[in-house]
């Protein structure tokens, strides 16, 4: 957005509201490609929920809650993206996964902090 408001050139040949409009489009365009890239990270974490649950060392409810996660940020961001005209529903739904979001990404997060990496006593290492 600082290219269209900064540059002095081309700033003299589009009038106030035609700068809006670009800069309005611009910002659109931006928040499709970065719910895009949301649902990519949702993908990303259903396989991350998905090797936590096969894993024996990692609790089964962050695994569960990391796969509560990941179908949020999928199903959010797909209508965000692909269906902007149910925003009242996509807010629904965001205040619906917000708690298994947080959650299972902080807690995950805590568990790696204080608990991931550590050998077990039966461990062979």
């Amino acid at each position: 957005m600082l290219l269209l408001t900064l540059n002095p050139d081309y700033l003299s040949l589009l009038k106030i509201n035609q700068l809006q409009a670009l800069i309005m489009l611009f910002l659109q365009a931006f928040e499709s490609i970065w719910s895009i890239g949301l649902i990519i990270f949702g993908g990303h974490l259903m396989i991350v929920g998905y090797l936590a649950f096969k894993s024996d060392s990692i609790p089964k409810m962050i695994s569960i809650l990391l796969l509560a996660a990941s179908i949020g940020y999928i199903v959010i961001h797909l209508g965000k993206a692909f269906f902007p005209q149910y925003g009242e529903v996509i807010s629904t739904l965001n205040l619906v996964f917000i708690v298994p979001m947080i959650a299972g990404e902080l807690g995950f997060g805590l568990w790696l902090l204080f608990r991931g990496g550590k050998l077990s006593k039966g461990s062979l290492y």
